[in-house]
């Protein structure tokens, strides 16, 4: 940011607020050591309040998506965003699972609590597929009643709260929040931060993603042609006022 040194006395790595692309909410997790780090907040960012704001906020801290708790019982049926947003994290587990967590899915993204199964089986993970002897789910084995505080952008939940405290080592010193604690304390884990220890997204979901990688690439196509029209119109512009004599 331009003004970087009157906001942090000439900080390197810090946190970067912008509008870039005004229809995307997204941040980096956790500190990624690469100077301004964007954290892009899009005019779709505030349609339900500041909830979404908050949950961009907190990917900066370091909190990855609920629903990738390891310790999580859920099933996905469908992936609507990149796989990374779904596949369980090692490093998502400071505290247990929490279905009002401000971090979570709805429903509607694909993620859910999974009806209870009569026959034995397990649900197949989004890694895997029934080749493993699991059931690959879909959307009508979702508990829809159970599943409904999903995706709440009201308010950060306790375990929310827990989250950042136990990340940061709040409540166990009594001190402020330091980055370093949260450092030696993944180092311990064997996790490097920002870095997710997952495997692939199992090849039934590659309909999905690819729907996913198309409006992507879409979007950036029209940003691009967006910009080259604007330029073109600009170069018009001063072209015709260079054009123009003046009255005698």
């Amino acid at each position: 940011a331009p003004n970087a040194d009157k906001l942090c006395g000439g900080c390197v790595d810090y946190v970067h607020v912008n509008k870039k692309d005004p229809n995307r909410c997204s941040a980096r997790v956790g500190w990624a050591k690469i100077g301004p780090q964007p954290l892009n907040l899009g005019t779709p960012c505030f349609v339900v309040g500041k909830g979404t704001v908050v949950h961009e906020f907190l990917h900066s801290l370091g909190v990855f998506h609920e629903h990738t708790n390891p310790s999580a019982n859920l099933i996905v049926h469908d992936m609507q965003r990149g796989a990374q947003n779904y596949l369980p994290k090692a490093q998502a587990l400071y505290t247990d699972y929490d279905s009002h967590s401000i971090m979570h899915y709805p429903q509607v993204r694909g993620v859910c609590i999974p009806l209870a199964r009569k026959d034995g089986k397990r649900w197949c993970g989004p890694h895997e597929s029934k080749s493993l002897g699991c059931v690959e789910p879909r959307a009508k084995d979702c508990d829809v009643e159970a599943s409904k505080p999903f995706g709440q952008r009201k308010k950060m939940s306790q375990g929310d709260f827990a989250t950042i405290a136990n990340m940061y080592g709040c409540a166990k010193t009594g001190k402020n929040a330091t980055i370093d604690f949260l450092r030696n304390k993944l180092a311990k884990k064997g996790a490097i931060h920002n870095a997710a220890l997952e495997t692939g997204a199992a090849k039934r979901f590659d309909k999905s993603l690819a729907k996913v990688n198309k409006a992507r690439a879409d979007a950036k196509a029209a940003k691009k042609a967006a910009k080259r029209a604007a330029k073109r119109a600009a170069r018009k512009k001063r072209g015709k006022k260079g054009g123009k004599k003046k009255a005698k």
